[in-house]
């Protein structure tokens, strides 16, 4: 476990002395290629990612803690999406060579995962093997292993054939449940038939993903505000949640739809993202301030606003429409944030965005948060 008080003497604080080196030349070097009119965020992005090693790493179990400084990941509760989040995150700054985190790191968290998980990768919720399917995609994409791709495809298989006619169609959300229909499975369900079937997938990867987009977005997208609504049949009365609209659920539904331009060559599937990113920034984002209204709250509502961030920094570097509103917004909760680690560089980042600073016992999925605004404002286009 790596403490402040190790920065002064030992191991962890030979490290740490190192990492911040590496920081301050990756600082140097973003400031020199950066133009007059260019704001470079790389340094929010590694410390960030610094206060994620430093508070939630833990060197012995290669899995991240549940809060800040506190617990035994290996005998602890198991969140397998926040690990899930947490690899995606580590991997985005792998990819753009951050100096805090190496591909080792992603290898000895897969391996820790599966253990962890009792030896398999699935899961009992379809929506959590979606989000750790995407993290395996990403860390393939990292390091170039691919045995992440492996475990993403095994995932992914496994959900596409649990589609079932029920609600009209769709992806249930667990497996106990196959009449609930919800964006949270759909949304990486979608993103991930399109994505395979890019890199040499199956021939049922892209009709799979289009048949999942065409279900999800006539279905729970709200023809008014554009937002997409949270699902369908909880309750069992075939009633759709119309009270539910969480910042998560756009953003996945907006990375969905970026795969979807990529697979199928039709800019229709950016123009349905930047529908759904401009009422996503309309409803969450003060238009004076750009600062994001969405407070999270504890638990899994602590990664939800992340989600979003990071696939709204995909659209940016994608949209010519949108890119100066996303990039104006994610920047200035960035500066915010970036305020409080003037004061500890390894600061933890809290849920409000707005105002405030963190708790010592942070959870991860608040954390992982602002980590995920940290890379998303760093992510450069795919073609």
């Amino acid at each position: 476990m790596i403490r402040w008080s190790d920065l002064v003497h030992g191991a962890a604080g030979m490290r740490q002395r190192t990492i911040s080196l590496l920081i301050g030349g990756a600082m140097v070097i973003a400031s020199a290629c950066a133009s007059a009119a260019e704001e470079s965020f790389v340094p929010f992005a590694e410390h960030a990612q610094l206060a994620l090693r430093h508070h939630y790493w833990d060197d012995h179990a290669h899995l991240f803690r549940n809060r800040a400084d506190q617990g035994d990941p290996a005998t602890g509760d198991f969140n397998y999406w926040w690990q899930a989040h947490a690899l995606s995150a580590v991997s985005l700054a792998v990819a753009r060579g951050s100096a805090v985190w190496q591909a080792a790191d992603l290898t000895a968290l897969r391996t820790a995962l599966l253990a962890r998980n009792g030896g398999h990768w699935t899961n009992d919720y379809f929506d959590d093997e979606g989000w750790m399917a995407i993290a395996m995609r990403d860390a393939a994409a990292a390091t170039g292993d691919q045995a992440f791709r492996a475990v993403g495809r095994l995932l992914w298989d496994d959900i596409r054939v649990s589609w079932n006619d029920n609600c009209g169609g769709g992806i249930p959300w667990r497996r106990q449940q196959r009449d609930y229909k919800n964006a949270p499975a759909n949304g990486p369900a979608m993103l991930l038939g399109a994505a395979f079937a890019q890199d040499g997938g199956q021939a049922e990867d892209l009709p799979a993903a289009s048949r999942i987009a065409t279900w999800l977005l006539a279905t729970l997208r709200d023809p008014g505000s554009g937002l997409i609504w949270d699902g369908i049949n909880r309750t069992g009365k075939n009633e759709i949640d119309k009270g539910w609209r969480f910042t998560y659920v756009q953003g996945i539904v907006i990375g969905a739809c970026l795969e979807m331009r990529r697979a199928t060559h039709q800019d229709t599937w950016r123009e349905t993202a930047d529908g759904i990113a401009s009422a996503a920034l309309t409803e969450w984002f003060a238009a004076d301030t750009g600062l994001c209204r969405d407070h999270g709250g504890k638990g899994d509502g602590g990664l939800f606003k992340g989600i979003l961030v990071r696939y709204l920094g995909a659209l940016a570097a994608e949209s010519p429409t949108l890119r100066g509103r996303i990039r104006s917004a994610l920047a200035a909760n960035a500066r915010r944030l970036g305020t409080l680690q003037a004061a500890r560089e390894d600061a933890l980042l809290p849920a409000t965005w707005d105002a405030g600073s963190a708790p010592g016992d942070l959870e991860l999925s608040t954390h992982l948060s602002a980590v995920l605004l940290g890379e998303g404002l760093l992510l450069k286009a795919v073609r």
